[in-house]
Parts: C-alpha cells; structure tokens; sequence
C-alpha cells in the first residue's frame, strides 16, 4: 500500500494530510494567468493575430475558444496533448504546448463546505504494509473512540520511507475523523511513540 504525506501546507493549518498516491495531479492551478485550448486548425490565424499585436482582436479569438479550466480553478494536464493559448500576467499573449508550462502537484478534496485544492510542495511518500490496527481505546458514550470523540485511528507498519527501505520498527499513524469537512492526516512514529499511541496517550506524532 502506497500513501502520500503532505507535510505541513500552510493552507492545512500545519496538519500532514494523508492521501493515496492517485489522488495527486499534475496541472495548472490558475490564478490571474487565462488560459485557452487552441485546435491545431486555429494555430496559424493566433500567431497571425499576435504579431499584428490587437489586443481587442485578440481577444474577440479567445473568445470563441474553450477555457482549458472550464470554469474550474484548475487544469488537469494529465492526459492533455493539446495547444494553447496564454494570456500571461504581463498582458502579452503566447502559444504553447504542456511541455511549455509550468505544472503542480495538486490535490482537490471537500472540506464540507466546497471543493479546496491544496500544491503538494513538501511530501513524503510512504510503502505501508495493507494489514493495520486500529488502536480506538478511549470510550466514551459505550463507543471507543482515538483520544476524543468521533476521532479514529489505525497503526500500520512501515516498508519504506521514500523509495528507501527502512530497518527500524516505525509506523504510519492514521487519524480521522467522523465529522464531515475534515480530513485523515498522517504521522510517521516509531516503536514507542506508537506505544503510546495505543494507549491514546498521543493525539498525533513527528512526522520525520
């Protein structure tokens, strides 16, 4: 079992959140930056259009061109294999190709509320063994709970941290919860952190 850690975004108020390897994209989070699919067949006249250097007719082209983020705040470049064209924060207009951007890792997870992407800047890959534990010892209201209510958690042993082997006893502790809008993050410990952590003694870990 592979798992992703993404180590302290900002954006995740310092927590590690805990992801599957294919819930990570490459594309273009867009911000000010417009972009346009441009077919193979409109390639000649954008360059034409460019060089004479009309803004406003520029601008009636890119209008009968589909946005490359669709009204979303992304672009998934995945399988993309087409052109564009891009209106860059300068105001100058240019054509390229995915080889010509620069791309992201991203994630896009609901927070309870609406659709939130996160850049994956800082991660640590992790090979988990599939068996887990759950360590919920903490019993309140005749359920067992990790450390509060409604919150969970499971012990699994690690096989490799980053593409390397690992030797040591270490785990990957797994905490989430059953409240909606929140989201499973994840800890590296080792022997006796995880200890503790099956006496819910610890509420999360140091992520190494």
């Amino acid at each position: 079992m592979k798992k992703i850690i993404i180590n302290e975004n900002e954006e995740l108020q310092g927590a590690n959140f805990l992801v599957a390897e294919n819930e990570i994209t490459r594309g273009i989070v867009t911000s000010d930056d417009s972009l346009w699919l441009l077919p193979a067949e409109k390639i000649k006249k954008a360059k034409r259009l460019i060089k004479l250097g009309k803004l406003a007719n520029i601008e009636s082209f890119c209008e009968t061109l589909e946005r490359a983020d669709n009204g979303q705040d992304y672009v998934d470049m995945s399988d993309c294999d087409q052109y564009f064209l891009w209106l860059d924060t300068f105001g100058g207009y240019s054509i390229c190709d995915r080889s010509d951007i620069d791309c992201d890792d991203y994630y896009r997870y609901w927070d309870g509320h609406n659709f939130k992407i996160v850049l994956v800047e800082c991660r640590t890959e992790i090979e988990a063994s599939e068996d887990y534990e759950d360590i919920d010892n903490t019993l309140i209201n005749n359920n067992y709970y990790y450390c509060g209510q409604y919150d969970h958690a499971r012990l699994y042993r690690v096989l490799a941290i980053d593409g390397e082997k690992i030797t040591a006893e270490k785990y990957l502790l797994e905490i989430w919860s059953q409240w909606e809008g929140t989201h499973a993050t994840g800890y590296i410990v080792d022997f006796a952190t995880a200890e503790k952590c099956r006496k819910n003694e610890v509420i999360g870990g140091e992520n190494e």
